[in-house]
């Protein structure tokens, strides 16, 4: 439950910066690590959620969703998700082309990734939600 809550502030925290970047044109770069960051901890929360946990530390988004139950890991919003911002994340560590990370992401980029990462969360949501109540 504690991971709930956790997903829920950081899309919280996601919300409130997508507003202040429309607002004034930037910050994109910031808004597509911020969804990296709420797919990872949606994942990690799914994760432990199960009732087959494996005590396997990851980062990676794939890593973390390999150790997910089938119905999180063959989803395929999920995936179509990770998919997107992925590769967000890895340019950010590494930009190319001399280009600041300001000058790769774009709004349309953080769109597509805040309503990624928003699908997940609600995803991850129900079936963590569902799980509780089985148990």
């Amino acid at each position: 439950e504690v991971y709930l809550r956790q997903i829920q502030n950081q899309f919280n925290e996601l919300q409130i910066l997508r507003e202040v970047a429309v607002q004034n044109d930037c910050m994109w770069d910031h808004l597509c690590f911020l969804c990296h960051q709420l797919i990872e901890k949606s994942l990690q929360t799914a994760r432990l959620a199960s009732p087959h946990f494996a005590q396997k530390e990851s980062k990676d988004l794939n890593g973390l969703l390999a150790q997910c139950e089938p119905q999180i890991k063959d989803d395929r919003l999920i995936n179509h998700g990770i998919s997107l911002v992925r590769p967000y994340f890895l340019t950010a560590r590494n930009p190319a082309d001399g280009k600041t990370t300001k000058e790769i992401f774009t709004r349309q980029m953080a769109e597509a990734a805040c309503m990624c990462a928003g699908n997940i969360k609600i995803t991850v949501e129900q079936f963590v939600v569902e799980l509780l109540h089985r148990r």
